[in-house]
């Protein structure tokens, strides 16, 4: 198992898709819009049905089975682990506004755009979806992208600090953030940034290791690619 899945940070976006078609069905069928709407999780969106004494529902889009799913499932996700300490923060298992529905159409349309080779647009899309949900990992991961895209590497950085903050627990945003540095890291020319961000590389992969995320032989393939000589395991 490789470490570096490179910069595509999830662009798939299958159930995102699926969940807007179901929204847009409850909608056709005259579901009050104050009780049905999208949530997220990390890396996912489905959808959440509010019930009676504040309780809800989740219901799973892309499941063949088992479409009724509790908060717990996401919460405790492997690799993908909720805390619960931020979770106002992240607005994650709860029903989306529609600003943050907004915010989730105009991603979707900057991953269309940057598909067909739009980059401006897409880039514009990009930070009008930040600028609606500034605490969405998923939005602030394209951001990142994007910022390293344009040489912007000092706001690249200071949004994966935010990322680890948002969700500590996640591996998979260790794993991202560690290949976010890793890639600032390989062009920045500050000779001192590139000590500090090595530092920050090397907690990084040293966390992963000591969960057992990855093998020490595929992080020192990790290190090889990034040429990051200084680091020791």
């Amino acid at each position: 198992k490789k470490i570096t899945s490179g910069l595509e940070f999830k662009k798939q976006g299958v159930c995102v898709d699926t969940s807007f078609i179901y929204l847009s069905i409850f909608e056709m069928l005259n579901f009050p819009k104050e009780k049905i709407s999208l949530a997220t999780a990390p890396t996912h969106v489905f959808i959440t049905y509010k019930l009676f004494n504040k309780e809800h529902m989740n219901w799973e889009t892309i499941y063949d089975s088992d479409n009724l799913v509790l908060d717990g499932y996401y919460i405790y996700e492997k690799n993908k682990e909720i805390n619960l300490m931020t979770l106002k923060e992240t607005n994650y298992l709860i029903n989306l506004n529609e600003k943050q529905i907004l915010a989730f159409i105009y991603h979707e349309v900057s991953i269309a755009l940057e598909r067909t080779n739009d980059l401006k647009k897409s880039e514009l899309f990009c930070f009008k979806s930040y600028n609606l949900c500034k605490n969405n990992i998923e939005i602030l991961e394209q951001v990142i992208s994007k910022c390293i895209e344009s040489g912007k590497f000092n706001q690249a950085e200071e949004l994966a600090n935010k990322i680890l903050y948002l969700n500590p627990k996640s591996i998979e945003n260790h794993t991202n953030t560690a290949t976010i540095f890793a890639t600032i890291r390989f062009y920045t020319k500050d000779v001192n940034k590139r000590d500090e961000l090595e530092r920050k590389i090397s907690k990084e992969l040293k966390f992963l290791l000591k969960n057992k995320v990855y093998s020490k032989k595929s992080i020192l393939e990790f290190v090889k690619e990034y040429k990051l000589e200084n680091i020791r395991l």
